[in-house]
């Protein structure tokens, strides 16, 4: 395993991110990451399990579906089994060593989670440190399974296999993690357990090692979204850094799809007020009149007249689903009609889905959404 782990933590080290290096094998992915997690119940469900020390020396074999607690002693890991407990300092592993190998996890507060492969426990800065230590593409199933859910055609599972994967390898270590590659949340991707499911299992075993590059061979930082609502966005239009692959594209095919329009109000008094405090702007009767019926018929970035207040920074003030909408005054209130869900970067997820059902390949599904790609095999 350490052998993998070393081969994982060189790739991630390339500064390129070059497609011609070979394919890692595990992915350390922080789950339930950044919630104040004091103690876990973890059951082994299949495989065989052994419960290690940081260092690789046993402490004990563990039974299928019995029951371990593990509890932040200061700076331990309390471990309850039956009615044995004891100390381990820093960091405690759960290791499978069967050829499949998942586990139950229970947090409280949370519905049970079931994870593949192996769970490394760190006591940290008054919380648990919870790491699910899995093979990459047991990682990818259970990303696509997150992200896409239930009954989705075979084609988009592979699209999203390819993408998640492209995502893992393109950015682990970058997110600003120090203590695993990637974590759970929609911050990286979001990846809530293992997949048992036979089309997502498929799609990830004929994907397997399968990745998108740039023009030079590089992995693309293949982000996406829910919805566009008919037109994607120019990564420099809401990252301010320009991606080749990452323009604007008209997409019909998400239009008629659920996350395609939303709407939302905003009081008058704290639009006013949040350009007042933020960008010191005070319009005029005749701006303000011009803001209140603010349109976008495609998209745009800033609010027009002002263009240092970018529509990202309104998104976030007031938890709009997207930067893509119009006003119009309702009283003591701002209506506004949305269209689309997300950042509207990369691909649309909700059109890449009806693009698979109409027959589209998953590589033609790809290069519609990141302009002048290629996909690479990992060897």
């Amino acid at each position: 395993m350490w052998r993998a782990t070393l081969v994982f933590l060189l790739f991630f080290l390339s500064v390129s991110a070059r497609a011609d290096l070979p394919h890692p094998e595990v992915i350390d992915v922080g789950i339930f990451s950044g919630q104040p997690i004091k103690n876990i119940t973890v059951v082994p469900a299949a495989g065989g399990y052994r419960l290690t020390d940081g260092e690789g020396h046993r402490i004990a074999e563990l039974e299928k579906n019995k029951p371990v607690d593990i509890a932040l002693m200061g700076d331990h890991c309390g471990i309850t089994m039956g009615d044995s407990t004891f100390y381990v300092r820093t960091e405690v592993i759960l290791r499978g060593h069967r050829w499949e190998n998942f586990f139950v996890i229970h947090v409280d507060g949370h519905p049970y989670r079931m994870y593949d492969d192996d769970l490394v426990v760190r006591a940290g800065r008054e919380r648990l440190v919870l790491v699910n230590r899995a093979a990459v593409d047991n990682y990818v199933a259970g990303v696509v399974q997150s992200e896409s859910g239930w009954m989705r055609h075979l084609e988009y599972y592979k699209v999203q296999a390819i993408i998640a994967r492209t995502y893992a390898l393109r950015n682990g270590g970058s997110n600003g993690h120090s203590e695993y590659h990637l974590c759970d949340g929609v911050h990286c991707q979001a990846y809530y357990g293992r997949s048992g499911y036979g089309d997502i299992i498929q799609a990830v075993a004929l994907t397997r090692g399968d990745v998108v590059v740039d023009e030079h061979g590089e992995l693309i930082n293949a982000v996406y979204h829910a919805n566009c609502g008919g037109e994607t966005v120019a990564s420099e239009n809401v990252w301010q850094r320009p991606k080749s692959y990452l323009t604007s594209v008209a997409d019909s095919f998400c239009v008629q799809q659920p996350g395609a329009v939303w709407e939302a109000s905003i009081p008058r008094g704290e639009f006013f007020g949040f350009l007042e405090q933020y960008f010191s702007i005070n319009p005029s009767p005749d701006i303000k009149e011009q803001l209140l019926h603010f349109t976008q018929l495609s998209r745009t970035h800033v609010l027009q007249p002002f263009d240092e207040v970018r529509l990202t920074q309104l998104r976030t003030r007031f938890n709009l689903r997207s930067t893509f909408f119009s006003f119009s005054p309702f009283n003591d209130m701002i209506y506004v009609r949305g269209r689309g869900y997300g950042h509207g970067v990369g691909l649309c997820q909700e059109g890449a889905m009806e693009m698979a059902k109409r027959g589209y390949a998953a590589s033609e599904i790809i290069r519609f959404y990141y302009q002048g790609v290629a996909l690479r095999t990992l060897e």
